[in-house]
């Protein structure tokens, strides 16, 4: 993956409008910059961004991380399918299931892998879709589910919390997986970025309001 091609992807997926609305909770409307950290995996040619898409901080420890890829339609990370009582906003583990009769349901379903199960037919209540391993073209049928990211915005200096109503995070859909697809993966790797151009991409979410609202 040439990582020039990357930024300039990333950055041409994101708009004004977006982050002048984040932004207007707290500072001036006229930020208009994500910050999300891209690293290069010491013992391969992958990139990865934090499991959160946060900023990080080197006296926490070690992190987890999301391997990025320029063809996965939408992020995975290996995470339990939850239906949480406490609104998503409050709740650190927020994972409500998609249900399937919703249009995030079928743009997801619209990028099944031909190598994928088929997945079974299951009550509406759930959005059953297909993560693939892009390095062992490993493949499960999973959940669409609503996650909490924390990506931040700069004002070419600092990097500001994009959700600070929201302490846990901002609303994104991905998908759940065992941690069985991991494998393969470098250390501390636990998913997949979907950094395509499809709707449920991380950078096109992150520019509708339909989704991370």
């Amino acid at each position: 993956m040439h990582l020039l091609k990357l930024l300039f992807f990333i950055l041409a997926c994101f708009s004004h409008t977006v982050c002048s609305r984040c932004l207007s909770h707290t500072v001036d409307s006229g930020y208009n910059t994500s910050v999300i950290p891209i690293i290069k995996d010491e013992n391969t040619s992958l990139h990865k961004v934090p499991f959160e898409l946060e900023v990080l901080d080197p006296n926490q420890g070690s992190y987890d991380y999301l391997i990025i890829d320029l063809d996965t339609p939408y992020a995975w990370k290996d995470i339990p399918l939850t239906n949480s009582p406490i609104p998503c906003d409050e709740d650190d583990g927020c994972r409500d299931p998609v249900p399937c009769d919703t249009d995030l349901c079928k743009e997801a379903k619209s990028y099944i892998n031909p190598i994928c199960p088929t997945p079974n037919k299951t009550d509406c209540s759930m959005c059953i879709v297909t993560p693939l391993n892009p390095v062992s073209n490993a493949c499960v049928a999973s959940n669409l589910t609503t996650d909490l990211l924390r990506p931040y915005w700069t004002d070419g200096r600092n990097p500001i919390n994009c959700y600070p109503r929201h302490p846990f995070g901002g609303r994104f859909k991905l998908s759940t997986a065992p941690k069985s697809l991991d494998q393969s993966f470098p250390k501390h790797v636990r998913g997949v970025a979907g950094f395509s151009w499809s709707g449920l991409c991380i950078p096109r979410q992150l520019n509708s309001t339909g989704v991370t609202t």
